[in-house]
C-alpha cells in the first residue's frame, strides 16, 4: 500500500471535446485495476493545483458533449476545484477539497463543483473548500444524489464543513434535484436558494438537515433558523 498518484498541472486543465459527439472520460479507478488498491481510503488519483496562482482545477467545456469524472482527489486549486461550463458531466466517486483520505481538509480556495451546466453529481465528497461544496450557478437538470458534503468520508458526522453553503442552487437552474446526501456543518445553509429562483423551477429534493442549523426542504419550501448571510454560494 502506499499513497495515490499525484498529478500537480502548471496551468489550468481545459477539457474540450475533439468533436462536437465525442465524449471525455477521466477514470480514476482504472488506476486501482492496474496497480491495486493503493487507498483503501478513497481515490488513487490526485490532481493538487499548489504550482497554480489562479484559476479553477477540471474545467469542462464540452459543448454538446459529455464528459465524465470517476474516481479522482481534486484539491488545492485558487479557484474552484471543478468548474462545469457547458456540455453534458457526471462526476462520480471523487474527493474534492480534501486529502486522500476524505477526513482532512486541502481546499480549493473557491466552490468545489462549480456548474453552469447540467451535470450528475454522485457518490462523492465534496467538502472543506473555501465556498460552497456544490454552486449549481445555472443549467437544466442538474442531479445531486449521495454525496457527504461538509462531512468527512465515512460512515460517521465528522465536520469538514465548506465556507458557505452546502448545495447552492443559483437563479438560472431549472428541474434539478438532490436526494439522498449527507449535507452537514457549512458555514452557511446545508442547501440554498437564490432568493430569484421560480419555486417550480426546482424539482423535490426531498428532506436534508444541515448539521448545527436547520434547513429543511419541504416539497419547495426552505425552512431556516438562521438568518444567512447575503451570499452564500
Amino acid at each position: 500500500m502506499g499513497p495515490p498518484q499525484w498529478v500537480k498541472p502548471i496551468s489550468q486543465v481545459r477539457i474540450s471535446a475533439v468533436t462536437s459527439t465525442a465524449a471525455v472520460f477521466i477514470d480514476g479507478t482504472t488506476q486501482t485495476v492496474a496497480r491495486g488498491d493503493t487507498n483503501p481510503a478513497g481515490p488513487e488519483i490526485e490532481i493538487n493545483g499548489s504550482n497554480l496562482t489562479a484559476g479553477s482545477g477540471l474545467e469542462s467545456n464540452m459543448s454538446q458533449s459529455a464528459l465524465e469524472l470517476r474516481g479522482l482527489i481534486v484539491n488545492g486549486f485558487p479557484a474552484s476545484g471543478i468548474a462545469i461550463n457547458s456540455g453534458s458531466n457526471h462526476i462520480i466517486g471523487c474527493y474534492v477539497g480534501t486529502d486522500a483520505t476524505g477526513r482532512s481538509a486541502v481546499p480549493n480556495g473557491g466552490r468545489g463543483v462549480s456548474a453552469s451546466s447540467s451535470a450528475e453529481i454522485r457518490d462523492s465528497v465534496i467538502s472543506g473548500n473555501g465556498r460552497s461544496g456544490i454552486f449549481a450557478q445555472s443549467g437544466q437538470g442538474t442531479v445531486i444524489v449521495n454525496n457527504r458534503i461538509g462531512v468527512a468520508a465515512g460512515d460517521a458526522l465528522l465536520p469538514l464543513g465548506n465556507g458557505a453553503s452546502g448545495i447552492f442552487f443559483g437563479a438560472q437552474t431549472s428541474q434539478s434535484s438532490a436526494a439522498g446526501n449527507v449535507i452537514g456543518f457549512n458555514r452557511d445553509a446545508g442547501i440554498a436558494l437564490d432568493g430569484r429562483l421560480r419555486q417550480d423551477g426546482v424539482g423535490r429534493t426531498g428532506r436534508h438537515r444541515q448539521a448545527g442549523r436547520r434547513w429543511l426542504l419541504r416539497g419547495l419550501r426552505p425552512v431556516q433558523e438562521h438568518v444567512p448571510r447575503p451570499d452564500q454560494g
